[in-house]
């Protein structure tokens, strides 16, 4: 959970990011850093941290200078146009990037852009036995590392065809009753890195490599 003064500093460069001229209707910055702040929480990914660091010394800065908005939004323009590899651009770009998608994916955004949200229904409740380490007193016929597309296919029919099977997963378990249209919530769940690695350099191109 973000502190105070760091939740102070997301509210500002959240305002910084977004145009000046926002639709009445839609998502305040406020409620973009609400987003933002709960997406920060649920990810808790290295990757999320070299943000939180920046939060954190943006709000212990804060106090010392007046905020000026048109300034600021001025200054990261600047760093997000340029293509240095450098920790502050690379921040300040995950950061423009988070509060893109939290303004979008905030439901007082679909009266402004007519978006209707899928409902999604699960269509299997199924709760398999899971545990971070795996049992020495056992012996498996298979272990397939990897709990992707090829993996959980060969599993179920392994499994079917009665042999023991262990899968060996570096994400976290999500069963599918649980799983959220909504788009910061999934993100934070089910990606590696909460969606937010990248290629190194320039350009950079976001890898949205599934890690559940």
């Amino acid at each position: 959970m973000l502190a105070e003064p760091e939740l102070t500093a997301l509210r500002l460069l959240a305002g910084a990011l977004l145009p000046g001229d926002m639709p009445s209707g839609g998502p305040s910055s406020d409620d973009v850093a609400g987003r933002i702040n709960a997406f920060l929480n649920a990810a808790g990914t290295r990757e999320v941290r070299l943000i939180q660091g920046i939060l954190r010394i943006v709000g212990a800065v804060l106090p010392l200078f007046p905020a000026d908005l048109p300034k600021l939004r001025s200054d990261v323009s600047r760093i997000l146009a340029t293509e240095d590899d450098t920790p502050i651009r690379t921040a300040v770009g995950q950061l423009h990037s988070l509060v893109v998608l939290a303004y979008y994916s905030h439901p007082r955004a679909r009266a402004v852009t007519g978006y209707v949200a899928p409902q999604r229904v699960a269509e299997h409740h199924t709760g398999l036995p899971v545990s971070t380490t795996p049992r020495t007193d056992l012996i498996y016929d298979v272990a397939i590392a990897g709990s992707g597309p090829a993996g959980a296919l060969v599993a179920a029919r392994l499994a079917a065809a009665n042999q023991s099977v262990i899968v060996l997963e570096s994400g976290r378990y999500v069963p599918e009753q649980t799983l959220t249209p909504d788009e910061m919530t999934a993100i934070a769940s089910v990606y590696a890195g909460a969606g937010m690695r990248a290629t190194q350099g320039e350009p950079s191109v976001a890898l949205l490599q599934a890690a559940c």
